[in-house]
């Protein structure tokens, strides 16, 4: 009689076919290694250059970044300084810097004059804060604001400078009326931002009212749909310069500044003079990949220029300039020499640990299974977010499939009770149940913190709605209640609201809304007088009583103290407006 085979065991399987895939693989992967190696490893090399460039963009965009957050600053300043009814008063509202504007003829001579002193005194005001931004802007070489004549009778602004001076002095204004309009090299920096109606970088030029090669970030500044002046600082060429010189990669790689149609901005090797005169987008060997179809962030790009072949990578900064790298071919390869070696050793190494992999590979099998467990022990604890991310379609992911979708299911069907059990069916916000478990937890955190803990509460109670039902009907009653509710949850926008009763509504403070209180219940009642002016109707307007009350450590015991005092103002309130009521009617 022939014996049966016994049956290999999985965990035999497993290692047979681990031990057969590693040999295998360790031989497939060498002989195609090697080939890739020697065929494509300039281009792969060469792509160790994009991070070399996105960090370096990185540096420099974050220093354009600084130089538009600072401008930006004080040109919120300057929007807030201004006061438009000064604006309105001096006749110069509507002025849109093209000198097309006359308004400003229909003021008298006094409130022109006024208007001007008005002027000086912001740019003063907007100036001194500037002076103290600009002193710690790196690479700074001027800065202004300068108000647009239209409005003005003399020239009103300043300009300050540090050419020629350990720290900024104040220089004479250009006369804006001495120059024609696309003359960019004197009075750029104030029509082009003018026309663009938004902030800009102008690029790399030559200043020829302070005789310096600069960079300019200018912000236009907008009052009452009036253009105001234009403010701006002036960044140094070469400071530019300094951050791309320290671009440092192999022996002899750099990096040099161009516009998207391929014109030089700066080269490390070339005076500013000869920039213009090589590379221009007419004869540049890289142009067809910075403005082509061939253009991309992050694309390697391999060329040869004066004989010697190159890798480059440009990355767009944040004015529009691309910061372009290059490195010879020769000098990228210079590091993969070993490579191949290296995965030779690999390959003996992997031979060797394979009973190892053997291990993993078993261990990946039970890992679904016991994550499957874990998942059931989670679920019993109430927490339906487990992860299983195990997909195969073996037995084990069949289950873990059918495990998933019975815990998608209770997720849904606890998260229906939950929001039936605590939401407020006409308001859709959070119901007295809700606001019983809120309050608890808040007195936990009032016992283990105690003086650490800071909250307020705001009660409110809707006026005349019995009325409101009795005469107009319970649905307008509810349009009533709706109102109320969008009103408040509208006004304290990071606090919870509760309906705690039939006209009754809760908001408990904290953090933000907590630290502009006062603020926000000011804001509310106006909002409330606002609505209820546009509104004749009861049932449409928002009348509600309120009451706040603010947690007192060593006072307070608890929540509840804190409600019963906000209750109590409330009502105070209400038996005002009852009062008050009363006395309208009888007149």
């Amino acid at each position: 009689m022939i014996q049966e085979k016994k049956p290999l065991s999985l965990r035999a399987k497993i290692t047979i076919l681990t031990l057969t895939g590693i040999i295998i693989s360790v031989l497939l992967v060498g002989c195609v290694s090697i080939y890739i190696i020697r065929r494509e490893k300039e281009v792969d090399n060469a792509r160790q250059m994009n991070l070399l460039c996105d960090d370096y963009a990185l540096i420099i965009d974050e220093f354009l970044l600084s130089v538009e957050q600072s401008v930006d600053m004080v040109a919120r300043y300057a929007i807030e300084d201004l006061d438009s009814v000064a604006l309105m008063n001096g006749g110069v509202i509507g002025a849109k810097g093209d000198g097309s504007f006359t308004g400003k003829s229909k003021a008298t001579p006094e409130q022109a004059q006024a208007l001007d002193k008005y002027l000086r005194k912001h740019v003063d005001r907007v100036c001194s804060v500037y002076r103290s931004v600009a002193n710690h802007a790196q690479g700074a070489v001027a800065f202004y604001y300068r108000v647009n004549p239209e409005i003005t009778i003399d020239a009103v602004g300043h300009l300050y400078s540090r050419k020629g001076h350990a720290g900024f002095e104040e220089i004479p204004l250009t006369d804006l009326s001495a120059y024609d309009p696309d003359d960019n090299e004197h009075v750029g920096w104030y029509y082009i931002p003018l026309r663009s109606g938004r902030p800009v970088w102008l690029l790399p030029y030559h200043n020829l009212n302070l005789e310096e090669r600069m960079v300019s970030y200018v912000v236009p500044i907008y009052k009452a749909g009036t253009f105001i002046g234009v403010i701006g600082m002036d960044i140094g060429y070469q400071t530019i310069a300094d951050l791309i010189n320290q671009v440092e990669l192999f022996e002899s790689g750099y990096a040099f500044l161009t516009t998207d149609t391929g014109e030089l901005i700066y080269h490390p090797t070339l005076p500013y003079e000869e920039m213009m005169k090589t590379f221009t987008p007419a004869d540049s060997p890289i142009m067809p990949f910075l403005s082509g179809e061939e253009a991309g962030d992050d694309k390697i790009t391999v060329y040869t220029y004066e004989g010697k072949t190159k890798a480059m990578v440009y990355h767009t900064l944040a004015n529009g300039l691309r910061l372009v790298v290059v490195a010879p071919i020769d000098e990228i390869n210079a590091q993969w020499r070993n490579l191949i070696s290296t995965i030779l050793i690999l390959s003996a190494v992997i031979l060797i640990v394979f009973v190892f992999i053997t291990a993993v590979f078993t261990r990946r099998i039970t890992i679904p299974l016991q994550r499957l467990t874990d998942a059931s022990r989670e679920l019993i604890a109430g927490n339906y977010d487990v992860d299983l991310p195990y997909n195969q379609r073996d037995e084990v992911g069949i289950l873990t499939e059918a495990f998933r979708r019975l815990t998608q299911h209770l997720k849904i069907y606890i998260s229906d009770l939950n929001g039936r059990a605590y939401s407020d069916a006409l308001t859709g916000i959070k119901n007295k149940g809700a606001f019983d478990i809120f309050v608890r937890k808040l007195d936990d955190g009032i016992r283990t913190r105690g003086a650490d803990t800071s909250f307020a509460m705001v009660m409110l109670d809707c006026n005349e709605l019995k009325e409101i039902n009795d005469t107009c009907g319970h649905d307008k009653g509810d349009i009533y209640l709706k109102n109320a509710c969008r009103m408040i949850c509208a006004t304290f926008l990071h606090s919870p609201v509760f309906r705690v009763g039939g006209d009754e509504f809760v908001v408990l403070l904290q953090g933000e809304d907590y630290s502009r209180r006062d603020e926000l219940m000011q804001a509310f009642a106006e909002k409330c007088e606002a609505a209820n002016r546009e509104n004749t109707e009861r049932w449409k307007q928002v009348n509600l009583s309120k009451g706040i009350a603010v947690f007192e450590p060593g006072v307070d015991e608890n929540t509840q103290a804190v409600l019963a005092r906000a209750d109590a103002k409330m009502y105070e309130e209400k038996r005002a407006y009852k009062e008050k009521r009363s006395c309208e009617e009888k007149k």
